[in-house]
């Protein structure tokens, strides 16, 4: 029998911070609370992280420390949701799991409370990762070739060693994952969904259009097709929500490097865009 339920994280908060894009730039987290003053709160990277170009030491020993430290000061905390340029793995396994500091697998729910009787959830928000990268061909063409790189430098290693200790800038596993055996485990009455936190968005929302990004289908002849099947599992999830009368009023989303606003059907979709020069973009809830 698969008991397999969706995990929930609780914290006293009054407010949440949904922040786009950080792509590795962990510093500019510690700026925004100290810059912005901000106490007492929730935020959550929505996706591109950037967990797994470096050792799991460095994130152990140089950033969580800092990160912490700041948190600490401010009684802040951080979740991070994966994108699809972050290693998968390092979010299933709960390696980085700290007092104010989590990364979380897919269909992870934060709860948030008013006090610590925690007799009334202020928030319920669902958080569920994943992409598809556009430039996957060149960061394979990167993994092989820091693959080589590392066999030259360890001339007795096996190609199962160097695979494994190589750097790594492409994960295969990296598209969001549709589970309704997860979500058929959540008690609306005990975590009334208000928000969902993801990486992607589903197929309605902007960007509406892959103009942009055609230069790289000529070079990926079924990254198109991924995308799109990527979107349509966000379709799923909403189709899921919806059909089960869960209360979601906000969607927050990164990944695509704009910002952008808009309702659809009593829902405020909310495109967060990445990390640029320090500064990033984020939406709160109060």
């Amino acid at each position: 029998m698969n008991d397999k339920k969706a995990i929930i994280l609780d914290f006293i908060v009054d407010k949440i911070y949904c922040i786009g894009d950080i792509h590795g730039n962990f510093g500019c987290i510690r700026g925004f609370i100290k810059q912005n003053n901000i106490h007492n709160s929730l935020l959550i990277i929505c996706g591109d992280c950037g967990f797994g170009f470096e050792s799991d030491a460095h994130y152990k020993q140089t950033v969580f420390p800092k990160l912490s430290k700041t948190l600490s000061k401010y009684n802040d905390y951080c979740v991070f949701i994966r994108g699809n340029h972050d290693n998968a793995s390092l979010f299933n396994s709960f390696i980085f799991n700290y007092k104010r500091i989590k990364v979380v697998p897919d269909y992870t729910i934060l709860n948030t409370y008013y006090d610590d009787t925690k007799a009334v959830i202020k928030h319920s928000i669902l958080c569920i990762g994943g992409a598809t990268s556009i430039d996957r061909t060149l960061r394979n063409i990167a993994n092989e070739r820091n693959l080589m790189e590392y066999k030259l430098r360890h001339h007795n290693c096996s190609t199962e060693e160097a695979s494994l200790k190589s750097r790594k800038c492409y994960w295969e596993n990296e598209q969001p994952q549709y589970s309704e055996e997860l979500l058929n485990t959540i008690d609306i009455i005990k975590t009334p969904i208000d928000v969902i936190c993801t990486h992607t968005a589903p197929s309605f929302c902007n960007p509406l259009s892959k103009i942009s990004i055609q230069n790289w289908f000529r070079h990926d002849p079924t990254l198109e097709n991924d995308i799109d099947n990527e979107r349509r599992t966000m379709d799923e999830i909403y189709n899921y929500v919806i059909e089960h009368e869960f209360p979601v009023a906000k969607w927050c989303y990164g990944h695509f490097h704009f910002t952008f606003s808009e309702y659809i059907d009593g829902i405020k979709y909310r495109l967060l865009d990445m990390e640029r020069q320090g500064k990033i973009d984020y939406e709160v809830i109060d």
